[in-house]
Parts: structure tokens; sequence; C-alpha cells
């Protein structure tokens, strides 16, 4: 109901589309996390070999775009059926786009130097971990508990919270 009501009275917007992008870098930095319009084309040409279409009323472009909008902005589906003017199914269908996975985009992610993650890490993982430490990542939690009472302690976390739905294999 909350979301009905935010979205209620608002005009749709059209699907997204290069034309929308061309003279906007801070739409396409903010829904894509890419620098530009240019920069997103060529992730996109990159990609596009390796996607099946699942959706025939709308641009491979669009598809593409909505992936990375629920990569980079955790979009709700429902958010994204509104904007691109689809069913909830669909959208569920396309943001499991298959060609968006690690290694595809390997050669366009540049990892920095030890040195510079390091100079670059917060004060306090420093002191911490000193030199020891490259990186720490972020990431969600898997729910499923061990059978084995040992592994079952070794692995507990105070930080449960509920499962998260995994939408982007």
């Amino acid at each position: 109901m909350e979301f009905d009501y935010l979205v209620a009275g608002v005009p749709l917007q059209q699907p997204f589309s290069e034309d929308e992008f061309r003279n906007d870098k801070k739409k396409v930095n903010f829904y894509t996390g890419l620098p530009s319009l240019d920069t997103l084309k060529a992730v996109f040409l990159r990609l596009l070999p390796f996607v099946t279409r699942k959706a025939q009323h709308m641009t491979p472009f669009q598809e593409f775009v909505m992936t990375l909008m629920k990569l980079r902005l955790n979009m709700p589906l429902e958010d994204l059926a509104y904007r691109f003017s689809l069913s909830f199914y669909c959208v569920k269908n396309i943001s499991d786009m298959d060609g968006c996975d690690g290694l595809r985009l390997r050669p366009l992610i540049k990892w920095p130097e030890c040195e510079e993650l390091w100079r670059t890490m917060p004060q306090c993982f420093q002191y911490l971990f000193g030199k020891k430490t490259t990186v720490i990542i972020d990431c969600f939690e898997v729910f499923d508990k061990p059978s084995n009472l040992l592994a079952s302690a070794q692995t507990f976390s105070n930080f449960k919270t509920q499962p998260c739905e995994v939408l982007i294999q």
C-alpha cells in the first residue's frame, strides 16, 4: 500500500532509451554507475552477444539499463515495472539478465594496486589489520545452517537479518 501511495498520481515516464541519456551524464551516472553514455554503450556492446532477449517490446539497450538500475540502486521490481510499463514478472525475468556476469565484465574492471587500496582504507582498519588486509568486502549472508554443530558454531553470526531475495545471479 505504501508503494502504491508513493507512485499514485505520478505520470509514467517513457522507458529509458539512449536519447534520454544523450546529454545527461548525471542521469547516466545515477542510474547505471557509469560515467557517460559512451561508456554505457561500450559496456552494452561488449555484453550484447551474450544476452538472450527476454522482452520483445523493449530494446536490448533498455533491458540492459533496467538490469544496471536493479544492480546499482537495488530498485524494487515493482518500481521498475511501473517505470518501464511492464508486468512484475516480466521485470523479474529481465533482471536475471545472463550477460551481466563477472567473467564477461572482468576486462572492463580496473582493480587498484595494493598500495592504493591500503592508502584509502579507513585508519581504523589500517591500525587493526596492518598490511595483512588488502580489501574488505561487504556481502550478504547465506542462511543455510550447517547440520554439524562444530561448523554451526564456527559460522555463527550476531548480524543475522531477514533473508535477502537474490535476483541477479
